[in-house]
């Protein structure tokens, strides 16, 4: 607790959305139900870095080092799966802190674009899909120095 207070004293509210980008990629590895099993292990007594261990087959540094240079390694936008309501979650990571930038939706007779402003380390998460018709979509961020993309498929 005392490590995530002073992670909160340097980067704010987005440590919020690193956790859950963290989790997310816990999940990924090991599914929903392994995210709870390891959470069981640790309320069970067992330190996180063992359950971790047990259940991921990877140490914790190395999943670290992975996560974090994925992170570091510039500018991304990344997209999860379509959910029941037809929306895609998507996250923008690697552009400045506190920058403005402007996104653009486009695909099969949609068009929009407004201006977004990422947060203290880089980030900025969003939705989309269930507003327009389905199918295959782009979305690109654009900032002064720099740029980023992703195709969704929101008919899945």
């Amino acid at each position: 607790l005392a490590d995530w207070h002073r992670a909160y004293a340097r980067l704010g509210a987005a440590l919020y959305a690193v956790s859950a980008e963290t989790v997310a990629a816990i999940e990924s590895a090991i599914g929903r139900d392994g995210v709870l099993v390891l959470l069981g292990d640790v309320a069970a007594g067992a330190r996180f870095e063992d359950a971790f261990r047990t259940r991921t087959g990877e140490d914790p540094r190395a999943f670290i080092a992975r996560f974090s240079g994925a992170l570091a390694s510039g500018p991304a936008l990344t997209a999860g799966t379509v959910d029941a309501a037809g929306n895609v979650r998507w996250t923008l990571s690697g552009f400045a802190p506190n920058t403005d930038a402007r996104l653009v939706i486009s695909g099969t007779g949609y068009d929009l674009e407004y201006s977004v402003r990422t947060d203290g380390i880089g980030m900025y998460r969003g939705t989309f899909g269930s507003t327009a018709a389905p199918g295959t979509y782009s979305i690109t961020v654009f900032s002064e120095t720099t740029t980023a993309s992703v195709t969704i498929d929101t008919t899945r």
